[in-house]
């Protein structure tokens, strides 16, 4: 297909969910939390929604008609993605209201979603009993992996590669500048529960196990990633000029812990920590 690759990644705790032929990506208001998007270098702070739906972004097509084929979730959702049902939470509250929402992202259904930075799902999701923990490890059972990031693919045809470059990755990230342990997780997701029409979100991470493994970012040149497309705010605070723009008033970390013999010295990242969802 003519154009070049673009992929969407989101980080962080986003609620993503199908609306009619398009993919609705909710933003909760979460303490401590930015809401951050663009490609790399230029990232900025973002509020309201994000509409995409005018880029000329596509996902799947039929080939005799040339129009985008209707979704379907459980073909093109990887099993890596946390996902529950609708019906566990009865929907969610109007995207545009600030009490509960920082903003949302609209852009048209994907090829796939596939989950990157992908960790155990015995070792890195350790929910306490409940419904939604169980309903996600019982979706990943096949895979037997979660991802902390989602990555959207698309074609972009009204765009021919310029000076070899064919692929274009742009990020999203509803995320704190410093690591969070679980206890400041579980605080998070239970914020985030006044965003749905009816409370089934139980999700909470166990506290008195040893803490998920860590996962650590890697490329993927299938998909057209790099180490840094996986990584996250806290992890790119201190390189990226355009993270410490956006963070400049936030308490600075403090130093991570020593680095574990045979492991490199990166803060802990895994899907306990930095969870991202499919609801339907």
């Amino acid at each position: 297909m003519p154009g070049i690759n673009v992929n969407i990644l989101v980080h962080g705790l986003f609620f993503m969910t199908q609306e009619g032929n398009n993919l609705r990506i909710y933003a909760p208001d979460v303490a401590n939390h930015h809401f951050i998007g663009g490609v790399r270098g230029s990232r900025v702070e973002l509020t309201d929604e994000q509409n995409l739906m005018g880029l000329g972004l596509q996902g799947n097509i039929d080939p005799r008609t040339g129009q985008p084929l209707p979704p379907n979730p459980n073909k093109d959702i990887d099993g890596a993605i946390m996902r529950f049902p609708t019906v566990d939470i009865g929907g969610f509250k109007d995207p545009n209201d600030p009490t509960f929402f920082r903003g949302s992202i609209l852009v048209p259904w994907p090829l796939q979603i596939i989950g990157l930075r992908s960790g155990d799902l015995e070792t890195s999701f350790i929910p306490q009993p409940g419904t939604i923990g169980q309903r996600i490890k019982t979706n990943a059972a096949a895979k037997g992996k979660l991802g902390v990031v989602a990555l959207l693919q698309y074609n972009l045809p009204a765009v021919n590669p310029v000076g070899g470059i064919t692929q274009m990755n742009i990020h999203y990230y509803l995320q704190p500048s410093a690591e969070e342990n679980i206890n400041d997780v579980n605080a998070d997701l239970t914020t985030v529960r006044s965003c749905f029409l009816k409370q089934g979100f139980d999700l909470l991470m166990q506290t008195n196990v040893p803490q998920p493994v860590p996962v650590d970012p890697k490329p993927h040149l299938e998909h057209g990633t790099l180490v840094e497309d996986e990584q996250s705010v806290h992890e790119e605070r201190a390189d990226s000029l355009d993270i410490q723009t956006i963070c400049q008033n936030d308490p600075l970390p403090p130093p991570p812990p020593p680095a574990v013999p045979g492991r490199p010295g990166i803060p802990a990242v895994n899907p306990a920590n930095c969870p991202v969802f499919f609801v339907g």
